[in-house]
């Protein structure tokens, strides 16, 4: 019992000496600036050898789900087209199935960024 009370005592302390200011919020609040990519290189014109900016997706092609999330991700790629794309360039869906066990996600996703160059 006498343990539990020093041990309050200390956390009250402690808590007076730091103050609301410990209260910060670890983690960027981004509600209020939109969903667009916000990181190093958003103010860097695209290249002039840019045609379209590729998207690479991953997912299972033999399910109901892959079928769907696939068809989501195109639905949302032709919305996003529609109004004007990434600064005028189309986005495209560059897809690989990924079927298999972990090792078949990782090969695929080193075949969209060297193979179909979707990180350009």
């Amino acid at each position: 019992m006498r343990r539990v009370a020093v041990f309050a005592r200390a956390a009250v302390a402690l808590l007076a000496l730091v103050g609301p200011r410990a209260a910060a919020a670890p983690y960027q609040d981004l509600r209020h600036r939109g969903a667009r990519f916000h990181g190093p290189g958003v103010e860097a014109e695209p290249p002039d050898t840019l045609s379209a900016v590729r998207l690479g997706l991953t997912g299972p092609e033999r399910s109901d789900e892959g079928r769907q999330l696939r068809q989501g991700v195109e639905l949302a790629v032709r919305e996003a087209n529609a109004a004007g794309g990434y600064r005028g360039l189309p986005y495209r869906v560059v897809f690989r199935p990924d079927d298999g066990a972990w090792s078949v996600v990782a090969a695929q996703v080193v075949r969209l960024a060297h193979e179909d160059e979707a990180w350009r």
